[in-house]
């Protein structure tokens, strides 16, 4: 437990210095392009179907913006009254999400874990080591290198996750909403509010997505900015969107456009039937199975979008520690659970790296690492449905629930 508060607290200064030190001087192409988006807004300039010149460690790059209009409305709300103390801003905003969704990780680790109301998180030793996985993961700190908007997608998918475990389902949809506002794909992750017929989520997310819209109504373009993100979804539909054809292990560059739409429906059908085993576990009690759904619905979130980058893993942290969790919890995938989980998580976290070395030093493998990563994220999400169908099929000669106390 003290390593693991040592480890914790170095992670943190590094984080600290990085955030709030050095990126601010950076070259942050994403965000830069963001940037650009809110520039070419407030000029009343449709935003998408553009590419931007921004540069990377000098290299100059030519990127499109890609996401929902809303965070370019907000950024050019900063461009137009604060435009020199916007990259701090920023800079300090994502260091401020990462904060917190590590205390948000190790709050729902313990609500996993059911501890007696007594005991504090902070005292648990899964807690500060899930703050630790996080904290160490390698998409997190290239998602912040280029300053990208994941991190706050995280926070919001993670205070959704503890909302509903606290049986905030209202809140939960809400944030699941900002979520979606930010990146399109975690709308999926509204299925199992739908699956549960859980009517507060389900109001919480429609009501602040007409609220995201309203305020993208606030931009210079008024309705044209929403007409602009639509015609741009129809183009990204028609053809695989392709920035960088090395590094991106998106469905579609595997199989092509056509076939990778019917991948991602037998991946949304995957989803539903993990939620249907979640509605009848009887490992899982009624309080946690919202907040386990939603977790067990980020790998196919990752899967469905259309380019799947190195920092899009970021995601994949509370999957990964639900499923640490879960694992435990099963006498049958017990003694699996280092092997297995270690596996994922190396190769997932060191993924980039991997695919370096076979591109740039073997010669050979990038083939390989193209179509692995994608499976192993898919292997992520058959992790979390493991223990359920093992306690379907075996019965139940598990230590304890997951997401109730161990005796």
């Amino acid at each position: 437990m003290l390593a693991a508060r040592i480890i914790l607290l170095g992670l943190l200064a590094i984080l600290l210095w990085y955030c709030l030190g050095y990126l601010p001087t950076s070259e942050l192409a994403d965000f830069s392009v963001y940037r650009e988006a809110a520039g070419a807004l407030l000029r009343g300039e449709d935003i998408y179907g553009q590419g931007f010149r921004v540069s990377q460690r000098a290299a100059q790059l030519s990127l499109g913006y890609l996401y929902p209009p809303l965070l370019a409305v907000v950024l050019s709300w900063g461009e137009a009254f604060l435009p020199g103390g916007v990259p701090l801003l920023w800079c300090a905003m994502l260091l401020l999400a990462v904060l917190l969704s590590a205390i948000i990780l190790a709050r729902l680790v313990f609500a996993f874990e059911n501890h007696s109301p007594s005991v504090s998180w902070w005292r648990q030793c899964p807690s500060v080591w899930a703050m630790v996985f996080l904290l160490a993961w390698p998409p997190l700190w290239d998602g912040l290198m280029w300053g990208q908007v994941n991190p706050f997608v995280l926070l919001a998918i993670l205070g959704a996750s503890l909302s509903a475990a606290q049986g905030r389902p209202a809140i939960a949809g809400a944030l699941i909403a900002v979520a979606a506002a930010l990146k399109a794909t975690p709308a999926i992750l509204l299925l199992p509010f739908i699956v549960q017929r859980t009517r507060p989520g389900i109001v919480g997310f429609g009501i602040t997505a007409v609220l995201s819209v309203l305020l993208c109504l606030l931009s210079p373009r008024g309705f044209e900015v929403l007409f602009d993100f639509s015609r741009a979804l129809s183009q990204f539909a028609a053809q695989p969107l392709s920035i960088d054809p090395f590094y991106d292990y998106g469905i579609e560059k595997l199989v092509g456009n056509g076939p990778a739409k019917l991948v991602g429906v037998l991946f949304v059908g995957f989803y539903g039937a993990g939620l249907f085993l979640v509605q009848r576990s009887k490992q899982i009690p009624e309080s946690r199975k919202l907040a386990f759904g939603i977790v067990m619905g980020v790998p196919i979130m990752v899967l469905l979008s259309p380019c799947i980058w190195f920092h899009h893993l970021l995601w994949l942290v509370p999957p990964l520690t639900l499923c640490f969790i879960a694992w435990g919890t099963s006498e049958q995938l017990r003694s699996y659970r280092a092997p297995v989980l270690s596996f994922l998580g190396s190769v997932l976290g060191l993924s980039l790296y991997l695919h370096v070395i076979a591109r740039h030093h073997l010669g050979s493998g990038e083939t390989t690492m193209k179509a692995l990563v994608p499976v192993l994220i898919f292997a992520v999400f058959g992790c979390l449905t493991a223990p359920l169908l093992v306690a379907l099929c075996c019965g139940p000669k598990e230590k304890g629930s997951v997401g109730r106390a161990h005796p």
